[in-house]
């Protein structure tokens, strides 16, 4: 078990030192060789959502705007949301207040509550615009407005506003069953989950490991033992980048003999990856 204490410890050593002077450096090019190493043996975390499939109580799949005319589309319900289109005013008029709303985008999405469950959309304007999937709902799905539903094909999670240690995706979702979810699929950071799916949602994702702190310097590294004797040999490797460049290559080559020796002795092991101004590799 490696603590923030013994890793001190260690780099000093590499250094022929007895302290470091410069500890933001040293964290911070110790939370730099961590993230690298971490791809030798990842970790994982589990995620579970719930989706809920909540169908309007009206929708209105376009309406386009010409200039000239004077369109009104009446709301009921407790929220609504819409998808405009072009440039133009769309004016919520409610019992005790009207508010204008000017686009002027090729996709902009609207999504609003209705505290007294009833109101209308005004639409005016100097040049065309189009309004896609106008919907009502009868209740809240949350209590934010961005939590209000839009009609679409899919509905989808950024992984960095569920988990705080999100890395990327390992496999696709699956249900309380054990399946996969038919159609779900992910990009960068989002899961994307078809709209119609109700049920819970199971995602095993690759995570962050936790960040080394000077303020817990007993608590152990959040690395796995089969790596973690390399950790001090990178982190004096970016420590003496820019004070000592030959002493940094040196133990950055010491780095990369250990990253060699763990791949032969298990080749399935991920890939470490080192980018540099001295172009390491």
């Amino acid at each position: 078990m490696m603590t923030y204490k013994d890793l001190y410890a260690e780099v000093a050593a590499l250094g022929f030192e007895s302290e470091i002077e410069d500890q933001t450096a040293l964290l911070y090019s110790a939370n730099r060789a961590l993230k690298s190493i971490a791809a030798l043996a990842p970790s994982y975390g589990t995620l579970t959502l719930i989706q809920r499939v909540i169908p309007p109580v009206s929708h209105i799949p376009e309406v386009k705007y010409e200039p000239g005319e004077e369109v009104t589309i009446p709301l009921r319900g407790a929220t609504f949301s819409l998808k405009f289109s072009g440039a133009g005013t769309v004016t919520l008029k409610e019992r005790m207040r009207v508010t204008p709303y000017f686009f002027d985008s090729p996709y902009t999405e609207l999504r609003r509550m209705l505290p007294n469950h009833e109101g209308e959309l005004i639409l005016s304007g100097r040049t065309s615009f189009t309004l896609k999937d106008i919907a009502c709902y009868a209740y809240m799905n949350g209590t934010g407005e961005s939590d209000i539903p839009i009609v679409a094909p899919f509905r989808d999670y950024d992984m960095r506003a569920h988990t705080d240690d999100f890395f990327g995706f390992t496999s696709l979702p699956t249900d309380e069953r054990g399946d996969k979810i038919e159609g779900a699929y992910f990009r960068d950071d989002v899961l994307f989950v078809p709209s119609g799916y109700e049920g819970e949602i199971h995602l095993i994702y690759r995570r962050l490991p936790r960040a080394i702190s000077a303020d817990t310097p007993s608590l152990r590294i959040d690395l796995a033992p089969s790596v973690s004797h390399l950790l001090p040999l990178l982190t004096a490797a970016y420590l003496w980048l820019d004070d000592d460049s030959a002493k940094a290559q040196f133990y950055m080559q010491m780095y990369l003999d250990g990253v060699r020796n763990i791949r032969l002795s298990r080749p399935s092991v991920g890939d470490a990856q080192v980018t540099d101004t001295l172009h390491w590799a």
